[in-house]
């Protein structure tokens, strides 16, 4: 990637067209083979299967949940509606940076 190493737990790149993904994470739990699918599916670099950095502008959708309440299958369908690239069924990467999020649309638990 080109960047600048802090400690082994940073990298600061030189430019501003990548997008990171992750902490592909949802309470105790991690995505990690549906993140390293995604990410090689995407050309992206992979980083301990919770984090992928991908080249260009994309949009990341998740962890889509609220409270203990996630809405996997929503998700999924949205994600392909979208014809996006769905990790774990809680998050959804979108190419390009022309979607808006918007949401939870709800107050509270």
């Amino acid at each position: 990637l080109d960047g600048t190493n802090i400690g082994d737990k940073f990298c600061i790149l030189k430019d501003n067209d990548h997008t990171v993904v992750g902490p592909t994470c949802e309470g105790n739990t991690c995505y990690t083979g549906d993140t390293s699918v995604a990410c090689n599916t995407l050309d992206g670099t992979n980083i301990g299967d919770k984090f992928c950095i991908l080249e260009g502008r994309h949009t990341v959708v998740g962890p889509t949940c609220e409270g203990s309440t996630c809405y996997t299958g929503d998700t999924k369908f949205a994600c392909n509606k979208l014809d996006g690239t769905n990790i774990g069924d809680k998050f959804c990467i979108l190419k390009g940076n022309d979607h808006t999020v918007v949401g939870p649309t709800c107050e509270g638990s």
